[in-house]
């Protein structure tokens, strides 16, 4: 067996996966998008099946320490934390004339955290080797990192719409002097 560094990192058909994933990160952020508050929060709750899901398949295939599963796991739900405030900070949002619809407006930084995680994946696969215990533990942290940091931006972008439609409803029931 050849020693990681030696093998291939990627083949085609990943390379092909990444060149759309960042071609759907560069349409969906860089332009404005039209979103239901439901809509919303479908993408979190998907995400956290499929973290739940592939945390589960990663321990069948090489198993970790329960320990460091679980310390990585909250370690990068916790980084998340700050990096989705970021995001949802980062984020515009306006009212539309339908109730519990949004317009995201388009954000650079928003699409540079998401290349910055693909750069930070890209890096941990190169340093370890696939289906290592530590690796596994890390690759699970990176994904709560992300399921938290996608949940707490969509919070904050959410809290945003609310404060918009407050505001409006607000205005709309105070009497003109």
């Amino acid at each position: 067996m050849q020693p990681y560094a030696t093998q291939p990192h990627y083949g085609w058909n990943t390379v092909v996966v990444i060149v759309i994933a960042v071609a759907l990160l560069v349409w969906r952020n860089l332009r404005p998008q039209k979103i239901s508050v439901t809509r919303l929060f479908v993408t979190p709750v998907l995400l956290a099946v499929v973290v739940a899901y592939t945390v589960f398949i990663y321990q069948s295939l090489a198993p970790a320490p329960v320990w460091e599963v679980v310390a990585a796991l909250v370690v990068g739900a916790l980084a998340g934390v700050p990096m989705g405030l970021l995001r949802g900070k980062h984020s515009n949002v306006r009212a539309t004339d339908r109730a519990n619809v949004m317009i995201l407006e388009a954000s650079w930084q928003t699409f540079a955290i998401y290349a910055g995680a693909f750069v930070v994946r890209y890096l941990l696969r190169v340093l370890f080797p696939p289906f290592s215990p530590a690796g596994t533990a890390i690759g699970d942290g990176v994904l709560a990192f992300a399921a938290a940091m996608i949940l707490v931006s969509y919070y904050a972008i959410y809290m945003k719409y609310r404060a918009l439609e407050t505001r409006a409803q607000f205005v709309a029931e105070t009497p003109a002097v």
